[in-house]
């Protein structure tokens, strides 16, 4: 399974992938269909939704809208925050992991501590056993646990196929990531003028381990910065990568666009 080759005859940009967004009714509302195709009409060639807000139909919601295009597929897990949740949403997540890309987000949020560390620490090691049962791909959401989260995962295994979604950090630790088989995901904070150690790790990491998100509804790219984010401004974050690398737009999509397709197609021909 892949996108379709984009055409970017249609302009810079186009074919784009919007690799972590958060489409649930509770942001959104009766307003997903119009978010979707304000995306398409910007160029946006794909969406990763995320399945992770922890209530007990997220699952079965998001891949209801994943179904309503064939360029959205769905990701599904157990947010750190709700990870004092997760013996009862355990049952629901295998029964649905036939049908999600990958496993996530999951990981370590020692900012908040929503959950009790020590349950955030435990419920990320089985849903990194778990990903590794259904051979899934994994997308973390490490902050303030960096170490923890590196030590974790190397308990479970040396190299991964993942994405480190939201990455703002600089490009020490991204080389971490990088070792391990991780893909670095930029979000819309790249755009901001202080953001100096994310935009370092752009220009540091190379090419064809970068992607872009939104991570929307949060993290608005400038010149939306403080405005609900959407799919549809992706594109605003890529053209800002592209003007910090000197790369035309147009590779810089084809580039990203491989790099998705190869992390969760593996087998296919790009």
């Amino acid at each position: 399974m892949t996108f379709p080759v984009p055409d970017f005859t249609r302009g810079p940009g186009f074919g784009v992938i919007d690799t972590h967004a958060h489409l649930d009714q509770q942001y959104f509302g009766d307003q997903q269909a119009t978010v979707l195709q304000r995306a398409f009409d910007a160029g946006v060639g794909g969406i990763l939704l995320m399945a992770a807000a922890g209530q007990r139909d997220i699952f079965a919601q998001t891949l209801q809208l994943a179904a309503t295009d064939p360029r959205l597929l769905a990701a599904g897990g157990v947010h750190p925050h709700s990870a004092s949740d997760y013996q009862a949403l355990e049952a629901e997540l295998r029964a649905h992991l036939k049908d999600f890309v990958a496993l996530g987000e999951i990981g370590l949020d020692y900012h908040y501590d929503f959950s009790p560390r020590a349950v955030q620490v435990d419920v990320f090691s089985r849903q990194l056993d778990l990903a590794l049962e259904a051979g899934l791909p994994v997308i973390l959401h490490l902050r303030e646990a960096w170490d923890e989260g590196l030590a974790i995962l190397d308990q479970h295994q040396a190299s991964w196929r993942g994405i480190v979604h939201c990455y703002t950090q600089g490009p020490q630790l991204a080389q971490e990531f990088l070792r391990r088989g991780f893909l670095i995901s930029l979000p819309g904070v790249l755009t901001f003028p202080r953001s100096v150690e994310a935009q370092e790790t752009a220009r540091t990491v190379p090419l064809d381990r970068l992607l872009v998100e939104t991570d929307s509804p949060y993290l608005a790219p400038v010149p939306f910065r403080g405005k609900q984010n959407e799919p549809a401004l992706v594109v605003h974050t890529l053209h800002y990568l592209s003007r910090l690398l000197d790369r035309r737009p147009d590779e810089i999509t084809r580039i990203l666009f491989r790099n998705f397709n190869s992390l969760l197609f593996p087998a296919a021909i790009l």
